[in-house]
C-alpha cells in the first residue's frame, strides 16, 4: 500500500505543472464469479455487471500525453446455489468496492479520437457470507476516447485483472479477467 501512495504520489508529481483534470462515471460488464469452493452443491454466478467513478489527471489534453486514473468501482449480486436435499434455490450475498489505480499513455488519433493504454494496482474489498478480506492485484487496459466538445467525451475500456481472486474454505469472489465498460468524462 505504500509503494503505491508513492507511485500515486510521483505521477502526481510529474504532471501537476501541466495538468488538466477530469471526472468520470462508467458501466460495464465484467468477468466476476462467485461461489462456493465445495462441490456438492450447484451454483450460478449472478454479478457480471458493475458502475464506478473515475478521476483523472493528464499532463495535456490536446497532445499526446501521459496521465493517471483513479476510480472507485462497486459491483453487487452474490451467487444462487441449488441445495438438493430440499430442491431448494438460495441467493448469496456479494459485494466488491475497488479502487483501480492506473498509469497512461495517451495517443491522439484525430481531433476527435484517442487511444490509451496503461497499467496499474488495484486495492479491492471483498464482501461476502464467510469472506471479508481486501487484496491488490494487477490490471492493464486498453480504452478510446472520443472527445464530442473539448470538455467532453465518452468512452470504451476494456481491463484486464491478474489474480484477483478472495476465497476461504467455503467460498470464492473472483474478479479475474477481462472486464470493458463504456463512460462518460467531462475535463477541466
Amino acid at each position: 500500500m505504500k509503494r503505491l501512495f508513492l507511485t500515486l504520489l510521483f505521477c502526481f508529481s510529474l504532471t501537476a505543472a501541466y495538468a488538466v483534470v477530469g471526472v468520470g462515471v462508467k458501466y460495464g460488464k465484467s468477468s466476476f464469479d462467485a461461489g462456493v469452493t465445495y462441490s456438492s452443491v450447484d451454483c450460478q454466478s449472478a454479478i457480471d455487471k458493475f458502475y464506478g467513478f473515475e478521476l483523472l489527471l493528464e499532463k495535456d489534453a490536446e497532445i499526446d500525453s501521459l496521465g493517471v486514473n483513479i476510480g472507485l468501482n462497486m459491483y453487487e449480486g452474490g451467487y444462487g446455489k441449488f441445495i438438493n436435499i430440499y430442491h431448494h434455490y438460495d441467493k448469496e450475498d456479494a459485494s466488491v468496492l475497488s479502487v483501480p489505480v492506473s498509469i497512461y499513455y495517451k495517443y491522439k488519433v484525430s481531433p476527435l479520437l484517442q487511444v490509451y493504454g496503461g497499467f496499474g494496482a488495484t486495492p479491492a474489498y471483498y464482501s461476502m457470507n464467510h469472506i471479508s478480506k481486501i487484496k491488490v492485484f494487477p490490471h492493464i487496459l486498453f480504452g478510446a476516447e472520443v472527445r464530442l466538445l473539448k470538455y467532453f467525451a465518452l468512452c470504451a475500456e476494456a481491463n484486464y485483472n491478474f489474480n484477483a481472486k478472495a476465497q476461504d474454505q467455503y467460498e470464492y469472489i473472483d474478479l479475474s479477467g477481462l472486464s470493458a465498460n463504456l463512460g462518460a468524462r467531462l475535463y477541466f
